[in-house]
């Protein structure tokens, strides 16, 4: 090329800049656009404490090493729980040998089993001066008897403490090993608060999540009936509430073995989740 021609070529503006150039090979870009579900509304997003009260269940649940279905969750409520001195103590580790679609907990194959958990549990209610503990799990297919045990020794630990002190499990449904599940925990009680008031002081929860036609997409490894068939057998101990958080359409079948029912939502933190179709405002709820 003569230096005639490169001068033209470099003073020349560039093509894509002329006036009707690519007119027609434009994509055309519609206005209307899918909602971001990934992004939660203000009222369910999560707001940390920054007060004292929040720091100090932040350090007793560190300093003893436990784990919280707050943080592991993602719980939204985190601040405002924290921040009034409570947490929802999850046993047994942090990893869940199941997947359901709408949770955040990690899935893996868990080698973790602490046989000391029970008593940091009760030093942690001891430092935060609670009256009512909360306590749920991973699901552990993988132990014998579902992590059953550890429930149980966790109660007989926190009754040792203080005799009175309410007590609340959440619990998962221990699949084809509620025989065991149900024997250990009623075992428990018996010991710790043979024939006494206290004894209807625990509250037997478990989460069935979803309606049954939505159990193959959200909630794969767990059936509906075994939960069902969990509260029934719960409610036979003579636990205080055995209670379901749940929705209204799978309230009925489940109406004799249950005192209380909570319905709640779950949120979708990750593209991987399941998403929930609304976030209703709080004000519609009440």
């Amino acid at each position: 090329m003569d230096r005639g021609a490169m001068d033209a070529c470099i003073h020349r503006p560039f093509s894509f800049f002329r006036p009707g150039f690519m007119t027609k090979n434009v994509i055309p870009i519609s206005a209307a656009h899918a909602p971001n579900v990934s992004r939660l509304p203000a009222w369910i997003r999560v707001r940390l404490g920054h007060d004292a009260q929040f720091a100090h269940t932040s350090a007793v649940i560190d300093g003893q090493r436990l784990n919280t279905v707050c943080e592991e969750a993602r719980c939204p409520n985190r601040g405002e729980c924290w921040s009034r001195g409570t947490a929802t103590f999850m046993l047994l580790g942090d990893t869940c040998t199941r997947a359901c679609a709408f949770c955040s907990v990690k899935t893996g194959r868990p080698d973790w089993f602490d046989a000391d958990e029970p008593r940091r549990v009760a030093q942690a209610v001891i430092e935060m001066g609670l009256k009512y503990v909360v306590l749920t799990s991973v699901n552990r297919d993988d132990l014998e008897n579902g992590g059953a045990e550890i429930f149980a020794e966790t109660l007989r630990v926190l009754r040792t403490h203080d005799a009175n002190i309410g007590v609340e499990f959440l619990t998962p449904d221990f699949q084809h090993k509620q025989d065991e599940a149900i024997a250990i925990i009623a075992a428990a009680l018996d010991v710790v608060t043979p024939a006494s008031p206290a004894r209807t002081r625990l509250v037997w929860g478990h989460n069935v999540e979803t309606v049954p036609r939505l159990y193959r997409t959200a909630r794969k490894g767990a059936k509906y009936e075994t939960s069902l068939e969990l509260l029934r057998r719960a409610a036979v101990i003579r636990v205080s509430k055995p209670n379901r958080p749940s929705c209204s359409a799978s309230a009925k079948p489940a109406r004799k073995s249950c005192r209380c029912c909570t319905i709640c939502a779950h949120t979708a933190w990750r593209a991987c989740h399941s998403a929930s179709i609304c976030a209703p405002h709080p004000t519609t709820c009440r």
